[in-house]
């Protein structure tokens, strides 16, 4: 079962009333992406008592920022969603680093994680919100030394500003950290033609059937 509540300004006490109902006690599928008002706090207590809930998508909602992740990766609820997208929302890499060293994300089988963008007019082109190469080798560290990854097959890390050295770092360490990792996007990333040769290259490289 799908609920796709997207863009519609939930508030705190909404997320409760879903968590009541009797109606949502076999839930699979959540989405909660787009314009939302809810704080931090009833995320986890929203996914704890959604019993059957394993996919959580909060996908381009910019109210849900670290402190939303950081309450959110406390959840031993977590640890049965096995697809988590907070891909263009308000989380910043100081979150996702965070988030990636939770004990409770072992389930993750799908991890989309993509950075904030910014339409850049003078290249007609969308950037990285963060664009700061620290943020993205800060980011690449914490996935590439997380232990608790390792069942994840598919990862997002699209305009985290990666960079060639933050590329370098996840490739260095993530062949390790995530073993099973099929599917990899880096859009956005300011990689070089060079760099992703050393990517294909590499032991990830070889593993990736997407890139």
């Amino acid at each position: 079962r799908k609920l796709d509540l997207d863009g519609s300004s939930l508030k705190d006490a909404d997320l409760a009333n879903l968590g009541a109902s009797p109606h949502l006690k076999g839930l699979r599928w959540l989405g909660l992406s787009g314009y939302q008002s809810f704080n931090s706090e009833p995320v986890p207590k929203l996914v704890k008592a959604l019993h059957a809930v394993s996919e959580l998508n909060l996908s381009g909602n910019w109210r849900f920022g670290d402190k939303h992740l950081t309450e959110l990766a406390k959840c031993k609820e977590l640890a049965r969603v096995t697809t988590l997208d907070v891909a263009h929302s308000g989380v910043s890499s100081k979150g996702i680093v965070a988030f990636v060293g939770s004990k409770h994300a072992t389930g993750l089988t799908v991890l989309r994680a993509a950075g904030q963008m910014e339409y850049d007019m003078e290249h007609d082109s969308y950037v990285s919100a963060e664009a700061d190469p620290k943020h993205g080798i800060a980011v690449a560290e914490a996935v590439a030394g997380s232990e608790v990854l390792g069942s994840v097959q598919e990862l997002d890390l699209g305009y985290r500003a990666l960079g060639g050295d933050g590329l370098k770092k996840l490739h260095g360490g993530a062949a390790k950290a995530l073993p099973g990792l099929r599917r990899l996007r880096l859009d956005g990333c300011a990689l070089t033609l060079a760099g992703v040769k050393e990517l294909a290259k590499s032991e990830l490289g070889q593993r990736l059937l997407y890139l």
